[in-house]
């Protein structure tokens, strides 16, 4: 494949605590590496949590939005640029990790370094390294297994983001491109439950963090979880945990 990147912009930027771009429409390609630090990136309709080692790709024109952690913000580099021909977003993946390949992080301090100081030839080295790095990227995310995790991993990000609504198959099915019963096999094979399961589990432990550090009303917390019933609540509570809300609110005090 005859590729040829040109650069537009790289940075590395320190996030203040709980730094927020607020959501941006930029009209270049666009990664996002994180060096340490953790949070959220969001791509359209879809929040990620990011951590150290995490690669994101957003597609020209695509709404985006970096959120930092109140503790542990970002260091970033975001890299802005365009491509000659080859449709990349074709052959990318929303999100990566890369801490497994040092020679994929060195490219991107090598541009940082050339982009910074401006030496001679600084543009072309910094055109041939991004050029570079979306090829090996390109050449992993291609690699079925880092796919099936990379989609796994995307899932459940979902999941987690729309925590406290019902997620019908259908939805999943739509957003990622396959079948309900791909989704399941690929969500037991990683958590041990399928979907529905997977989403009360996952309402359950919101439950209890409410029930054991906020006073919130136990109505107040059923709503907040998704149960249109505390009734309802109750009972599904019970039924993992062993006990009722206010039982385990009581042994809490």
């Amino acid at each position: 494949m005859k590729l040829k990147c040109k650069m537009q912009v790289i940075n590395l930027y320190q996030c203040d605590p709980g730094f927020c771009t607020g959501m941006r429409v930029l009209s270049c390609q666009y990664l996002l590496y994180v060096h340490s630090g953790k949070g959220a990136y969001q791509i359209g309709d879809t929040i990620y949590q990011a951590s150290m080692g995490d690669i994101f790709y957003c597609p020209a024109g695509k709404g985006n939005m970096i959120l930092a952690d109140t503790k542990e913000p970002f260091l970033l580099s975001g890299i802005e640029f365009c491509c000659d021909h080859v449709k990349i977003e074709k052959h990318l993946l929303p999100v990566g990790n890369i801490l497994f390949d040092p020679f994929l992080i060195s490219v991107i301090r090598e541009m940082i370094h050339e982009y910074t100081y401006g030496m001679t030839d600084s543009e072309w080295v910094c055109d041939q390294l991004l050029t570079t790095l979306i090829l090996r990227l390109m050449r992993i995310f291609q690699n079925e297994e880092f796919k099936r995790e990379s989609i796994v991993s995307t899932i459940l990000e979902y999941i987690h983001s729309h925590w406290n609504q019902e997620i019908p198959h259908s939805e999943l099915s739509r957003k990622f491109s396959y079948h309900k019963n791909s989704i399941n096999r690929l969500l037991i094979s990683a958590t041990g439950m399928p979907l529905k399961q997977y989403q009360i589990d996952l309402r359950i432990k919101k439950a209890c963090t409410l029930l054991a550090y906020s006073e919130k009303t136990i109505e107040e917390i059923a709503e907040l979880c998704g149960y249109s019933s505390d009734t309802y609540f109750c009972r599904q509570f019970k039924e993992k945990v062993g006990i009722t809300p206010s039982e385990f609110r009581r042994k809490r005090l």
